[in-house]
């Protein structure tokens, strides 16, 4: 037995770890088509120069990298096929795409137009050019064969699914066969004839849009639930869910019970540190109620005298962020609460967000700010306090969050005095670079475009080459804009 363990541990150590890998796109230029690439953490590519148009990952961001997927697209257009008739068609016979894994292989290829991941159900939907759905794993192997107009996969292994008819696929009026398919996937009609709307199942219910009488909730077989329809409804979140009955909106259970009167001008779902939470909007008195979506207790209401309107976002789950504004949409001030709705800072002036970010792992620490006038305005990086961590810059952009670690795209450019329609940037002299967490920079603004890719990795435009370098600047590869010349 010792021996055993022994070899599996001296395998393990000889076993290579799998290399990150990173989607990257190459636009093109007057010599070169655009592509885009599969790499490795060495540069070295994963997919051939021309093989797909695009590729993106499919999977989740906080998705660890060696089981990330990744839709790669092409477009196969006939020689001689002239543009009048590429527009005359649909186009989507056209369309072809697969997945890769992390290393470049294909794991799906169903000669799908494009593939979609629904994460609640670990299942990867793929579309034909004719709009017929199935399903497949994660691994590729086919779960249900492409001949529905929609598909659901249900948690029990079934699925709530659509007729496809050969009428048009966006036909309103149409009334198509819902069909249960069991776990061994054999279709039975429901009885209900609607023409689209399944939502995909929340919470063990499947939201249906689209009835003669309004949006109704299924249970895994296909039953309509509650009794009631709605003029308006949303995915359960939690025990909640967003209705409306033609007027204002409120909150039902999961019996389809009332959970907040129908009183409020707008609700909307937020994630803030790991917690759901109804944010409910109301005009006259302004004010916002919180909502915990697991429990329905009330987390915070709090009237805002001086504003007309309030509006309210979480960025990347590290708070909310709530703006009371004027008739006249001025913004009066801006809030930011804790998952549980305790206050964490304010400001009284005119402050917006930068952006969300672009790949995020976990609750961001850290946030930007900007304020003043375009193209004048100024970006801070700020702590989950409102403390200044860096800045200013002209412009900054959120892009990763790793490990308790960040990566922020800053820019630089020339204003020009303009005329009585005020001042423009020059977009010519715009060039880009990175700072970090605690705003040191880690590559000069001297590039013309970056993309992060992870910590340490990054996809540049520099002069006439584009390629991925890492922090002490060292090309792992490179395209030229004029490589198509030399040949």
């Amino acid at each position: 037995m010792k021996r055993f363990l022994t070899l599996c541990l001296l395998l393990a150590l000889l076993t290579p770890a799998l290399a990150e890998s990173y989607a990257v796109s190459y636009p093109g230029s007057e010599s070169l088509p655009s592509c885009g690439l599969l790499l490795d953490e060495d540069g070295t590519p994963l997919t051939g120069r021309n093989q797909y148009d695009s590729i993106y990952a499919l999977l989740p961001e906080d998705t660890p990298n060696d089981q990330q997927l990744y839709a790669a697209y092409r477009e196969d257009i006939p020689e001689g096929l002239t543009e009048e008739e590429y527009y005359s068609s649909d186009g989507y016979e056209y369309q072809h795409t697969v997945v890769l894994n992390a290393r470049g292989e294909v794991v799906s290829d169903r000669d799908a137009t494009w593939y979609n991941y629904d994460e609640e159900m670990n299942v990867l939907y793929f579309v034909l050019a004719d709009g017929r759905v199935g399903a497949v794993d994660t691994n590729g192997a086919l779960l249900i064969p492409a001949l529905y107009g929609e598909l659901a996969a249900n948690g029990r292994g079934g699925y709530l699914a659509l007729e496809a008819g050969d009428y048009d696929r966006w036909d309103y009026d149409a009334r198509r066969i819902l069909y249960y398919i069991d776990p061994q996937g054999r279709p039975f009609d429901t009885g209900m004839r609607v023409p689209y709307g399944l939502s995909g199942f929340h919470s063990g219910l499947c939201l249906l849009n689209g009835t003669p009488d309004g949006a109704i909730y299924l249970d895994w077989e296909g039953t309509p639930q509650f009794g009631r329809a709605f003029d308006y409804a949303d995915d359960f979140h939690g025990n909640y869910a967003i209705v409306s009955d033609g007027g204002d909106y409120g909150l039902i259970d999961r019996q389809g019970r009332d959970a907040t009167p129908m009183m409020y001008d707008s609700i909307s779902y937020q994630s803030v540190q790991g917690r759901g939470i109804f944010a409910a909007e109301s005009v006259d008195p302004c004010g916002l109620t919180l909502y915990d979506a697991r429990t329905g207790e009330t987390l915070l209401s709090e009237q805002f005298p001086a504003a007309d309107h309030v509006s309210c976002w979480a960025y990347d789950e590290s708070l909310l962020w709530v703006w009371a504004y004027d008739n006249n949409y001025n913004k009066l001030e801006s809030r930011c609460y804790n998952g549980d709705g305790r206050l964490r800072f304010s400001y009284d002036n005119d402050v917006d967000i930068e952006s969300t970010y672009v790949d995020s792992q976990g609750a961001p620490q850290r946030m930007a700010v900007s304020g003043g006038d375009w193209p004048h305005s100024q970006s801070y990086l700020i702590d989950l306090n409102g403390s200044v961590i860096g800045g200013p810059w002209q412009s900054l952009t959120l892009y990763c969050w790793r490990d308790g670690h960040g990566r922020y795209v800053f820019y630089t450019y020339d204003i020009i005095p303009g005329d009585e329609y005020g001042d423009y940037v020059n977009w010519n002299t715009q060039r880009v670079g990175v700072v970090d967490e605690n705003g040191n920079v880690l590559l000069d603004a001297k590039y013309t475009d970056i993309t992060v890719l992870g910590l340490d990795r990054y996809w540049v435009h520099l002069g006439d080459r584009w390629g991925m370098i890492d922090g002490a600047e060292h090309w792992y590869y490179a395209i030229s804009d004029y490589e198509g010349l030399m040949d």
